[in-house]
């Protein structure tokens, strides 16, 4: 975790972000500016850069091709890991090169330490599919649908061992993600495009993060509509987030 100045430090930043609760920072495109302008972290890996742009409402990002370029909070300011957490973003792939089959645009991430155990999921997108990989970069569920035709609401919600997906507020896949010890507590989370094999071009309007604790805990649809698909992996060896973010965007 970051040391006490650090973190207020974040807060002072994020003091003209949309705060819509005490746990939940939102970036919406509709102010004009770029995420990085209202606290968000953004990491560019590439020369020539990737470009960033806010027009009509839509954040634009083009990675190019072999590019890591995406923002991060990390931590969330004043939350706690034990509450989970969940990360939505609005979002539209414009197109998608990869040159891996478990990498693509990056259409966000998650994780959380609760002081036991920390664990992160990421979700990516091809032109015709998402999928989410584990915190130990296993793929651990894909639902297949058409990312281009329009702008669609990806929400990860993740508690300890436990994640669900959700496209448009309807859940396409869920289960369990690797774990491992941990002595931090806190959330992290980000969006763009995560990896140096895939080089995409995505729009975005809003992307929200916060604790789970703040929206009634695990959005559980009714039984009849369940859809999960359950991938049971137990981990014991220390990583951190800072070890897990550099497998990721390998």
């Amino acid at each position: 975790m970051l040391p006490k100045t650090a973190l207020l430090a974040s807060w002072i930043l994020l003091n003209t972000a949309t705060m819509t609760d005490a746990d939940i920072v939102a970036y919406d495109a509709s102010s004009g500016l770029l995420p990085q302008s209202v606290g968000w972290t953004y990491t560019d890996q590439a020369t020539p850069p990737a470009t960033a742009g806010v027009s009509g409402g839509i954040l634009t990002l083009d990675s190019g091709v072999g590019n890591r370029a995406t923002w991060d909070l990390s931590p969330v300011p004043g939350t706690l890991g034990n509450d989970g957490i969940f990360v939505e973003a609005t979002a539209r792939v414009i197109d998608e090169q990869h040159a891996r089959g478990d990498r693509g645009a990056g259409l966000s991430h998650a994780g959380h330490a609760d002081d036991v155990i920390e664990s992160g999921v990421d979700l990516y997108a091809w032109e015709d599919r998402i999928f989410l990989n584990d915190s130990n970069d296993i793929t651990v569920g894909t639902h297949f649908m058409d990312t281009t035709d329009a702008l669609h609401a990806y929400r990860i919600e993740l508690l300890r061992t436990r994640y669900w997906v959700f496209v448009d507020d309807n859940l396409v896949l869920g289960g369990t993600s690797q774990v491992y010890p941990t002595t931090l507590n806190g959330i992290e989370g980000g969006f763009g495009d995560g990896s140096i094999y895939s080089g995409s071009i995505t729009e975005w309007t809003k992307i929200t993060i916060g604790s789970l604790a703040d929206i009634g805990g695990p959005t559980i649809p009714e039984p009849s509509t369940l859809i999960l698909s359950a991938f049971a992996i137990l981990g014991f060896a220390g990583h951190g987030w800072r070890r897990r973010q550099q497998k990721r965007y390998a």
